[in-house]
């Protein structure tokens, strides 16, 4: 649980860090609001910002699939290297820090992208 609490306060450091503007949303995101969860990525739609990503359920036997939104622009760690979302690729293994918003889409605040 301390890896987790250790890599949420990365992403909230490394998201007060980001410039301005599509980062920065109106609606305000608690810390107890974000989840994480890795898996792989299973299908990319650039127009959408979107991608789908495979992760085992807690029984450990069944895989789900969620759809991620992210903001415009927004660039994903690769190692030292930052990505953006036409550079992802099928297969690739993330961990993901997300939160829903109003709408209920789920929302990326930050995404680790395996080499």
């Amino acid at each position: 649980m301390n890896i987790a609490k250790l890599f949420l306060a990365a992403c909230l450091i490394a998201a007060a860090a980001m410039p301005s503007g599509e980062y920065c949303r109106a609606e305000v995101i608690n810390k107890e609001d974000i989840d994480i969860i890795s898996g792989t990525i299973t299908a990319v739609d650039t127009f959408k910002h979107t991608f789908t990503v495979k992760w085992r359920s807690s029984d450990m036997i069944h895989f789900n699939y969620t759809t991620f939104k992210a903001p415009q622009g927004m660039n994903f760690y690769k190692g030292t290297e930052m990505i953006s979302i036409f550079e992802l690729n099928i297969g690739s293994s993330v961990t993901i820090a997300y939160y829903i918003d109003k709408s209920g889409e789920l929302i990326v605040a930050r995404m680790d992208v395996g080499r």
